[in-house]
C-alpha cells in the first residue's frame, strides 16, 4: 500500500472515531432532559389556567398549528401538565404540525414541539430527537382520552405513572394509556362540518374527519 493511500486511510478511520465519541456524547447529552409534570394554576374539567396566567380550553383533538397543554391525570383525579426540561426550565406548551397530504399514498406525518424540545415515539420510546420520514406513518394524534402516536400498523399510546422513576412512557395496550385531557387556547369549535345535499359523505375534504 502506498505511503499517501495508507496516510489517507487513517486520516479517515480517526475522523470516523471522532464523529462516533462525538455523537455518542450528543446522546448522553439529550439524556439529562426529560419529561416530567407541572402543575396548574387551576383546573375544573373544561378549563385550565397555566402558571403564567393564560387560560386554555379543552378540546377532543389536535389541529394543526396550533398550541396545547397536554394533561394526564393521577391517581387522586387532579390533572398535571406533561413537560419537557432539565429539572429547573420546564416547558408544557406544545406546537402541533401536520404535513399537509398532496395524495392520499403520501405518509402522514405530524409532531409536537415545545421551544426546545420535540416529543417523538422511536421504536416504540419517548424521545426528544426529531424523527421523520417520507414513506411512513409517522403521526401524533388525541382523542378525548389517549394520547395516540401511529407509526405506519404500530399504534402506541402515551403511559403516565407517577410512582415510576420515569414516569412518561409509551405501551402498546390501551387499557395502560395515561387519561390525557388536552387543551387549546381562542375557539373551542375546531373544525367545522359542511353538509353536502344529496350525498352521503358529509365531511368535506381537509376537515381531518375524513
Amino acid at each position: 500500500m502506498k505511503q499517501k493511500h495508507l496516510l489517507t486511510v487513517i486520516c479517515a478511520a480517526v475522523s470516523a472515531l471522532s464523529m462516533a465519541v462525538f455523537f455518542n456524547q450528543k446522546s448522553y447529552a439529550e439524556e439529562e432532559d426529560f419529561f416530567t409534570v407541572s402543575a396548574p394554576a387551576e383546573t375544573n374539567g373544561s378549563t385550565i389556567t397555566t402558571p403564567d396566567g393564560q387560560k386554555w380550553s379543552r378540546v377532543k383533538s389536535l389541529d394543526d398549528n396550533k398550541s396545547y397543554v397536554i394533561c394526564v391525570k393521577k391517581s387522586d383525579g387532579t390533572e398535571v401538565m406533561l413537560s419537557a426540561g432539565d429539572g429547573q426550565d420546564e416547558e408544557y406548551i406544545w406546537r402541533y404540525y401536520r404535513r399537509n397530504m398532496v395524495a392520499s399514498t403520501c405518509s402522514k406525518f405530524s409532531y409536537l414541539s415545545t421551544p426546545s424540545h420535540y416529543l417523538s415515539c422511536i421504536d416504540g420510546k419517548l424521545s426528544f430527537r426529531y424523527w421523520e420520514s417520507t414513506i411512513k406513518d409517522l403521526f401524533w394524534s388525541a382523542d378525548e382520552t389517549a394520547l395516540i402516536f401511529r407509526e405506519d400498523e404500530n399504534t402506541y399510546y402515551l403511559k403516565y405513572d407517577e410512582n415510576a422513576e420515569t414516569q412518561f412512557s409509551m405501551t402498546t395496550d390501551r387499557s395502560e394509556a395515561a387519561e390525557v385531557s388536552v387543551y387549546t387556547k381562542g375557539d373551542t369549535l375546531e373544525r367545522c362540518i359542511k353538509v353536502q345535499p344529496c350525498s352521503e359523505n358529509y365531511v368535506t375534504e381537509g376537515s381531518g374527519y375524513a
